[in-house]
């Protein structure tokens, strides 16, 4: 009896040890699972920030963009507005010189009448298509000035 007594004692002890040491573990792989699942939410919480920085970064991007498009679009029509501008002055311009031409011509006295050409003037030979420019050049240059035989009368 003693016996059984001692080996029912042993195998409690063996079994209560068993259980404490699963007990044990199970807590310490609960604790585990926990530091687990609240790392893994401060990480989806860093992420997220994160996300959402980079996010406002790029709509922030987009509006500079956005702004500075708008704000070329308006100087290039501000530019189109003044070149048209200065284009309708010039028109304007234009028409009342135009105008002023056309009473100064009705004001002036009666054209001269024609005067066929003299015959005093001589006329050049054309020079020939294989001629280089150094040749004309030597040639007019040789040749005495003609300017006082234009002058018929002096």
């Amino acid at each position: 009896m003693w016996k059984r007594e001692r080996s029912k004692s042993v195998t409690d002890i063996k079994r209560n040890l068993e259980e404490e040491t699963e007990k044990n573990k199970i807590k310490e792989t609960d604790l585990k699972n926990e530091k687990i699942k609240e790392a893994q939410k401060e990480f989806l919480a860093w992420k997220q920030k994160k996300e959402e920085f980079l996010n406002d970064e790029a709509r922030q991007q987009k509006k500079e963009k956005e702004e500075k498009r708008e704000e070329e679009t308006e100087s290039q029509l501000k530019r189109m507005e003044l070149a048209n501008e200065a284009y309708e002055t010039w028109i304007q311009l234009k028409e009342t010189e135009r105008e002023i031409l056309a009473d100064l011509v009705l004001i002036e006295a009666s054209p001269i009448p024609w005067i066929p050409p003299s015959n005093l003037v001589p006329r050049q030979p054309r020079a020939a298509r294989s001629q280089s420019a150094k040749s004309i050049a030597k040639r007019t240059r040789s040749r005495p000035s003609t300017t006082t035989s234009l002058r018929p009368f002096r």
